[in-house]
């Protein structure tokens, strides 16, 4: 009888994904497809419209390929590193995230619904491009099955992400580059394109501020894949490889299409080129391998916060089917015209909630400051006592705050950058200041008395 409720649970554990434990060694993937997983999910659709009008909107190509190679290697070391975490712990970003915040800490992290966002403005936009294309149909009935039909593959779990991407990655390249040679036919070829002057609109650090923002919220994830990987070489062969090579395609193929064409609207610029059916079924694989990565990555992460809150467990396909629904309703309201601003606001308001997790596993857990008194505390099982009993974290509060306002309003440098930078510092320093106030020795009295009881 035990038997058979052991393989219930395993059945449910895995239709689940492990939300809620470490991934077990069996169901570890191999670099390969954690890579195919990555650059299916790099490859947004909206990536093509940042490139056109980063490029456009800081005068020129030249300017724009700056802002884009510092946005894009800033993304590909947060994926790393946040990708790390998720390797060493095995865990989703969520759960993962209670070895820096605390058991109910985690709920900050864990109410993680920008990607809901996300998957509204693909969905969105995708519907826009098969109405002008099919306008005999309603955009309301666009809706209903594209936003359905992208949850399909994440509905299942992580193994059928796996396979969709493995077939979009060939087509995806092949249009990407079959557009940039399209782009050289045009009079004057690629010296025209280079040397292609618009009137700037903003400046180089802004356009790096857009770039992070595309993928600020997805990066900010990284452990959702990478807690599959079975080594640590996995996870960084899958972010620079997978992450970076996919990011950089298509977010380029944009610039150069939209330096070519000068239009930032990206129905126009594949009609200027001559690919609009390529185009079109290029822009609908990319919107389900993304939008299946945003919803995928909420469901793992919302259910974390329901919890701490409700004290039960939800699953995580119920999350996926709601983000769907609400696309479903939001679909036609045109909400994707609020694509740049949106990318600069989660460009510095995503990466303080990482950076804490960063700061804590990669500085803070090495020393003798680290707010649960533990050495190698992430050694430990999330779901063990030993991690349950610490609660809160109140370092996480200042730094939170402190990145946040750095980000939004220094009017130096990065933003994102600056958010991500004033956490981790601000973060270590409340660390020590917390230490000294004698708040470490009250976690520390915990430990000693979980000791005696055991």
């Amino acid at each position: 009888m035990s038997t058979k409720v052991e393989t219930a649970n395993q059945q449910t554990t895995n239709t689940d994904d492990f939300q809620y434990e470490p991934v077990p060694k069996s169901n570890r993937k191999t670099w390969v497809d954690l890579t195919f997983v990555w650059f299916g999910a790099a490859m947004v659709a909206q990536l093509y419209q940042a490139g056109v009008t980063v490029t456009i909107g800081t005068g020129g190509l030249p300017n724009g390929l700056i802002a884009i190679l510092g946005g894009a290697l800033f993304l590909a070391l947060f994926t790393a590193l946040n990708g790390y975490v998720g390797y060493k712990t095995h865990c989703n970003a969520a759960l993962s995230s209670r070895y820096a915040y605390g058991s109910v800490g985690v709920a900050i992290p864990g109410c993680h619904v920008a990607d809901i966002g996300w998957y509204v403005v693909n969905a969105a936009m995708f519907c826009s491009i098969v109405t002008t294309l099919f306008p005999q149909i309603d955009i309301k009935v666009w809706a209903i099955l594209i936003s359905m039909l992208f949850i399909t593959n994440n509905y299942i779990g992580f193994s059928k992400m796996v396979i969709l991407n493995k077939i979009t990655a060939p087509i995806l390249i092949f249009t990407g580059l079959f557009g940039i040679y399209k782009c050289s036919l045009l009079p004057g070829g690629f010296t025209a394109i280079w040397s292609n002057v618009f009137p700037p609109t903003m400046s180089i650090s802004a356009g790096v501020a857009v770039v992070i923002g595309t993928w600020a919220a997805g990066c900010s994830r990284a452990a959702d894949y990478m807690r599959f990987a079975k080594e640590a070489k996995d996870s960084f062969l899958a972010s620079f490889l997978g992450f970076f090579f996919g990011f950089m395609l298509c977010i380029v193929t944009g610039a150069i299409w939209g330096a070519a064409t000068g239009t930032s609207e990206i129905a126009a610029t594949l009609s200027a080129l001559g690919i609009v059916g390529l185009g079109a079924l290029m822009f609908f694989l990319q919107n389900w391998a993304t939008c299946e990565h945003s919803s995928y990555i909420t469901s793992t992460s919302l259910p974390i916060t329901i919890e701490v809150v409700t004290k039960k467990k939800f699953p995580r396909r119920f999350i996926v089917l709601g983000v769907g629904l609400i696309a479903v309703c939001i679909c036609g309201l045109d909400i994707q015209s609020y694509y740049v601003p949106f990318c600069a606001f989660l460009g510095y308001l995503i990466p303080p909630i990482a950076a804490v997790s960063i700061a804590d596993y990669f500085i803070m857990s090495k020393t003798d400051f680290h707010w649960t008194g533990h050495k190698n505390f992430y050694d430990m099982d999330v779901n063990s006592e030993d991690v349950v009993h610490h609660k809160f974290n109140l370092a996480t509060i200042p730094a939170l705050i402190a990145g946040l306002l750095l980000g939004w309003k220094l009017n130096w440098g990065i933003s994102s950058i600056n958010a991500f930078v004033g956490t981790v510092v601000v973060y270590c320093v409340f660390c020590v200041i917390f230490t000294a106030c004698g708040l470490q020795k009250k976690e520390m009295d915990l430990n000693e008395q979980l000791a005696s009881r055991n």
